[in-house]
């Protein structure tokens, strides 16, 4: 018999092929995060193609259900047996956690099914003649229940982050019972319906774990598309620079928030392609000289920028100046922060008023800011 494990790994692998094809189509049609989380955690039974049942709680069927026990023809439930299969396929049992209650239900009602919120799934016709045909079956289903049953048993299991409900409907004299299963609250919204044969032979340990690993897959797709599109969204920031047309005419204030913007901008791409950074501890814990010679002219010589002159002021050792292009830009470690002067006057007459504070800077986010500044600040003395 297949490991829980290496049954994952394979399905896992499969269903993450398709995770490029569908970051391309949402990048096409610029489809905002919202509409991808919708998309990914789509209930189970929310397949536009059809959900089957059947084929589904059929791949589930095994020899015994660990957490179902007949002893001389009497039922009951062993959360023994159930936590002893799971420990054998590698489960994590600090999270599992199962409930029993039992509750009367002679002479109620039948609940009405709530409504699935099938439309935002964008379904066709068919798809939704499949839902409101379950939800009457299933109406008409509880009903029969309510009509020969006296009591009903909740048992709920609670592993990692998935919640399995099932209830048990009993009759008085008689051993057999009806079953109510929804495998993952999370993931699905109509349950499975069956009877004691079913339920004998219900795998609860091997569905319970696939469904917790389904729903960390899922979240973990939702992480693949975000980061994926915080990364587009950092290039399409940084792709043209700052707007020189919303350069013009704004405040030493307005102007300063640009510049920062722009430049975490980068920060956040670099991070994301683990790009070398400047965090103001490392830049403390190293002399300005080291950083300088060391990271900062080897990257602008590389990087096209040969004619920036970095060097260290004879009156500071905590700073270090770039000339380029008759501009000029200081960077300052002053209090275990790091400061940025985008500009700097001829007389380098420094303006604490006039800097940004960065946490974390990349030497590539100087950089880029350098290749523009020129045109900034001509631009601005026009």
């Amino acid at each position: 018999m297949t490991s829980f494990n290496d049954y994952w790994k394979k399905k896992a692998a499969k269903r993450k092929k398709g995770w490029a094809a569908k970051n391309e189509r949402f990048a096409t049609d610029h489809t905002v995060l919202e509409q991808i989380r919708s998309k990914v955690f789509q209930p189970i039974d929310y397949d536009k193609r059809g959900f089957d049942a059947n084929a589904f709680v059929f791949s589930y069927f095994k020899a015994t259900n660990p957490l179902a026990q007949w002893n001389q023809g009497v039922f009951s439930l062993s959360e023994p047996a159930l936590r002893k299969t799971l420990e054998a396929e590698g489960a994590d049992m600090q999270s599992f956690k199962m409930e029993v209650s039992k509750t009367s239900i002679q002479g109620k009602e039948a609940p009405e099914p709530e409504i699935t919120d099938y439309g935002k799934y964008e379904w066709g016709t068919s798809c939704t003649n499949k839902v409101f045909e379950f939800e009457s079956k299933y109406h008409a289903w509880l009903k029969h229940v309510y009509k020969v049953c006296t009591d009903m048993e909740l048992i709920t299991l609670n592993y990692r982050e998935v919640t399995m409900t099932i209830k048990r409907y009993t009759m008085p004299g008689l051993a057999f019972a009806y079953y109510e299963v929804n495998p993952c609250v999370q993931l699905m919204k109509s349950p499975l319906l069956m009877g004691e044969t079913g339920f004998a032979v219900l795998d609860v340990a091997f569905l319970l774990m696939d469904m917790a690993a389904d729903w960390e897959l899922r979240q973990e797709e939702l992480n693949y598309y975000a980061k994926n599109m915080k990364v587009r969204k950092m290039e399409a920031a940084t792709a043209d620079g700052i707007d020189l047309e919303q350069w013009k005419g704004l405040s030493w204030k307005e102007h300063l928030n640009m510049v920062k913007t722009f430049m975490e901008a980068v920060v956040e791409r670099d991070c994301a392609n683990g790009a070398l950074d400047i965090h103001f501890h490392n830049a403390y814990s190293i002399s300005m000289i080291e950083l300088l010679k060391r990271r900062m002219i080897p990257y602008f010589n590389s990087n096209g920028l040969n004619e920036v002159h970095a060097y260290i002021p004879t009156d500071s050792f905590d700073c270090i100046a770039m000339e380029y292009q008759g501009c000029r830009a200081l960077l300052k470690n002053l209090n275990h922060k790091m400061w940025f002067y985008p500009f700097v006057n001829p007389e380098w007459s420094v303006n604490s008023e006039q800097s940004i504070e960065f946490k974390r800077l990349t030497i590539s986010a100087i950089a880029e800011y350098l290749k523009q500044m020129p045109k900034l600040w001509q631009t601005e003395e026009q």
